[in-house]
């Protein structure tokens, strides 16, 4: 266990190494060029219209946030679900709240009628 966990350490350590290389590099090389203020090679920029702008090495990448679109989907469902109950199961349901509230009631009297 201790090997793993050592090499998924290990691991972590060397990929977040890798990236803070590539970062600097990247960040000399525009100082070397005197591109101080140009695009990274991967930049992400939020719209106001919900959408997300990637830039991948100059070409431009679009994405969709559906967030609102799943939401309303998820009301849909829950409101249908709401709607189809069964009522023998709400039945069953209540029967079972009651039976288990009266049986811990009977044991608690008994219980401390003993003690």
């Amino acid at each position: 266990m201790p090997a793993i966990f050592r090499t998924v350490l290990f691991l972590l350590i060397f990929v977040a190494g890798i990236y803070i290389g590539i970062h600097i590099a990247e960040d000399n090389m525009h100082q070397l060029h005197g591109l101080d203020g140009s695009p990274k090679a991967i930049q992400i920029t939020p719209k106001k219209d919900g959408k997300v702008e990637i830039s991948v090495l100059g070409q431009v990448v679009e994405a969709e946030n559906k967030t609102n679109t799943y939401q309303k989907k998820v009301v849909k469902v829950k409101s249908r679900i709401a709607n189809d109950t069964n009522q023998w199961s709400d039945l069953g349901n209540t029967i079972g709240e009651k039976v288990s509230k009266t049986t811990r009631g009977l044991l608690g009297w008994l219980f401390a009628w003993m003690h």
